[in-house]
C-alpha cells in the first residue's frame, strides 16, 4: 500500500466506526468532534503537502495542532554510523554537537540499538534512574534546555530507523500520559511521512553514513575500551552503566548482583581512574573523546 493509502486508511478506520446517529453522538461530544475536525484538516494539509518540500514542516504543524510542544528534531539512527540530522529546531542551536559523541549516552539511540520496533516512547520511562547525573544530561541535554521529551524510533530496515523527538522547555509543564498516547495515535501517519521522507533523500543519507561510519567504530571502541588498562572486565561493565546514567540499584538489578557489591565495585573504579564521582567518570570520558578524538573528525 503505497503512503498515502496508509494514510488515507488510518483516517478511514477511525471514523468509520459509529454506524448509528445515536451512537455517534454518544461516543463524540462537541469537543471530542472539534479535535478530530481539526486533526482531519491538519492531515488534509499532509496529503496536498505529500510531494512538496515542506512535507516535514506540514507534519510538525499538524502534530503541534493537538498538542503544544517547543521544539522538534528529525534524525536518522544508523546501526554502524553516526546519526544524521535532517532538521531541527531547538532553544540553543547544539545539535551540531550531538553526532560528536553525545548520541552514544542518549536514551533514545539506545533503545533504536536494543530493540527492533518502532515506537514512540516518553523519555523519563526509559531514561537510566540517574539520568540527571549523565554527562549526557549535563554537557548536552541540560543545555538545550528542555523540560520534557516524546520520541518516535520508526524502523525502515534492520539498521536504520528515523528518530523524531518532540520537546518542551523548560518552565513548561511535562507531557502528560494523555499526550503521549495521543502521540501513539498518531503513529502510523507519522511513519507514512517518515518513510516518504525516506525515499526522498535515501541516497544522500546512506552516502553520509558510510563516510562517517569509521568515526563511529572509533566513538563505539572508546567506549568499550573505557579504563580497559586498569578496570577489570566487571569494573568496566559496571562503568559504562554509570556512563549511562544508572544508579547501583538499578546496575545491581540489570546485573543480579547485590547493590553492595556493585558500590565495591564503584568504589573500586573511581579510585583506579582518580575520579570522586559518577559525574566525575563522565566527564573523564567525554574529556578523553576530545583529546583522542580531534585526529579521528
Amino acid at each position: 500500500m503505497s503512503e498515502l493509502g496508509q494514510i488515507a486508511g488510518t483516517l478511514g478506520r477511525g471514523e468509520s466506526r459509529p454506524t448509528d446517529e445515536n451512537s455517534s453522538s454518544k461516543s463524540l461530544g462537541p469537543r471530542a468532534i472539534s479535535a478530530l475536525a481539526e486533526w482531519n484538516t491538519a492531515v488534509g494539509d499532509l496529503l496536498r503537502s505529500f510531494d512538496s518540500e515542506d512535507l516535514l514542516g506540514t507534519l510538525i504543524d499538524a502534530l503541534s495542532s493537538r498538542t503544544r510542544f517547543d521544539s522538534w528534531l528529525v534524525a536518522i539512527f544508523h546501526a554502524n554510523a553516526q546519526p544524521t540530522l535532517i532538521d531541527y529546531k531547538e532553544s540553543k542551536d547544539m545539535e551540531d554537537q550531538y553526532a560528536t559523541g553525545p548520541y552514544l549516552l542518549d536514551p533514545y539511540y539506545n533503545i533504536f540499538l536494543n530493540r527492533q520496533s518502532s515506537g514512540c516512547y516518553l523519555l523519563r520511562d526509559i531514561a537510566p534512574d540517574h539520568f540527571t547525573k549523565s554527562e549526557f544530561f549535563r554537557n548536552y541535554y541540560s543545555r538545550i534546555g528542555l523540560s520534557d521529551e516524546i520520541g518516535y524510533i520508526l524502523w525502515k530496515d534492520k539498521l536504520t530507523a528515523v528518530h523524531l523527538s518532540i520537546g518542551r522547555a523548560r518552565g513548561s509543564s511535562r507531557f502528560s500520559k494523555t499526550d503521549l498516547a495521543w502521540f501513539r495515535v498518531a503513529q502510523p501517519i507519522v511513519d507514512a511521512v517518515a518513510q516518504r521522507l525516506w525515499q526522498h533523500s535515501e541516497t544522500a543519507i546512506l552516502t553520509t553514513a558510510r563516510q562517517r561510519s569509521e568515526f563511529h567504530s572509533y566513538l563505539k571502541e572508546a567506549f568499550r575500551n573505557f579504563g580497559a588498562s586498569a578496570l577489570t572486565p566487571r569494573e568496566q561493565e559496571i562503568t559504562k552503566l554509570l556512563l549511562k546514567g544508572f544508579s547501583a540499584k538499578s546496575i545491581a538489578c540489570n546485573l543480579g548482583i547485590s547493590s553492595g557489591t556493585v558500590r565495591n565495585h564503584m568504589k573500586q573504579v573511581y579510585s583506579k581512574l582518580e575520579v570522586n564521582s559518577q559525574v566525575e567518570l563522565a566527564g573523564l570520558f567525554f574529556e578523553m573523546l576530545g583529546v583522542e578524538g580531534s585526529d579521528a573528525g
